[in-house]
C-alpha cells in the first residue's frame, strides 16, 4: 500500500511540474514572473513550511501529555502542510528561475505550550491563513488570469480551513473530556492536495474533494 501511494504520489506531482512548465511558457510575459506573485508565493511556502514545523512539535507534546490521539491529528496536520509546501514550490518554479531568487527565512523552532494550548495556537493560525492570507492571494491570481497558482491557492486554503475545523472539534472534546480517548485514532492526508479527513470509505468508492484522487492512496496516520 505504501510503494501504491508514493507511486501515485510521483506520478502525479510529476504531472502537476509538467502543468507548471507549460503553463509557464503560455501566460504573458508580465505575469509569468509578475514580482507581486512571486512574493505571495514565497510568502505561502515559507507559511505552511513553519506550520509544519509547528505541528510536528506540538504532535511531540501531545505524545508526552498522553494525548495520542491528538497527536495523530498534529502529525495529519504537519503533514498536510508538507504536501501544500511542495505545491506552492511546483508553482513557484513555473513563475520564475527559483535559483537567482533571494533565500526565504528560516523556519523558526516553536517552543510548545499544553496541548489545549497548542491546538488553539494552530488553530489561530489554520485562522489567519483562511481568512486573511489566502482569499487575498487567490483573488491577485484571479485578477492576473493565473489559473494555475489559482488552483493551488484554492487547495492550501479549503485544506487549511479543513484543518481549523477539526482541531475546534478536537480542541471541544479534549475541553470537555480531559482526555483524547473519543479522538480518531486514525487520519487520512490526500498525497496530492493535503486534505485530511478521520475517515475514509472503502477503497475506491469515493474521492478526495479537493483533487479527485481516490480515498485508496491517502496517506494513513495512525501512529
Amino acid at each position: 500500500m505504501k510503494k501504491r501511494v508514493l507511486s501515485v504520489a510521483i506520478a502525479a506531482t510529476s504531472l502537476f511540474v509538467i502543468s507548471c512548465n507549460h503553463h509557464a511558457k503560455d501566460l504573458p510575459a508580465d505575469n509569468a514572473c509578475d514580482p507581486a506573485m512571486v512574493e505571495n508565493i514565497q510568502y505561502v511556502i515559507v507559511a505552511e513550511q513553519q506550520s509544519s514545523a509547528n505541528n510536528k512539535a506540538y504532535a511531540q507534546k501531545a505524545t508526552e501529555e498522553n494525548h495520542n490521539n491528538v497527536a495523530k491529528l498534529f502529525s495529519a496536520k504537519s503533514k498536510a502542510d508538507s504536501i501544500r509546501a511542495e505545491k506552492h514550490k511546483a508553482v513557484l518554479a513555473s513563475m520564475t528561475d527559483t535559483t537567482k531568487l533571494a533565500p526565504r527565512p528560516a523556519i523558526k523552532k516553536v517552543q510548545p505550550k499544553s496541548t489545549p494550548e497548542n491546538l488553539k495556537q494552530s488553530i489561530n493560525d489554520d485562522e489567519y491563513q483562511v481568512t486573511i492570507v489566502y482569499p487575498n492571494y487567490i483573488e491577485q491570481a484571479v485578477m492576473a488570469g493565473d489559473s494555475l497558482t489559482v488552483t493551488t491557492l484554492q487547495w492550501a486554503a479549503e485544506g487549511r480551513k479543513n484543518d481549523q475545523k477539526y482541531g475546534l472539534a478536537v480542541l471541544e472534546t479534549v475541553s470537555k473530556n480531559g482526555n483524547d480517548m473519543s479522538v480518531s485514532d486514525t487520519w487520512y492526508v490526500c498525497p496530492i492536495c493535503g486534505s485530511i479527513s478521520d475517515s475514509i470509505s472503502k477503497a475506491g468508492t469515493k474521492n478526495c474533494n479537493e483533487c479527485g484522487i481516490a480515498e485508496e492512496d491517502f496517506i494513513v496516520v495512525n501512529n
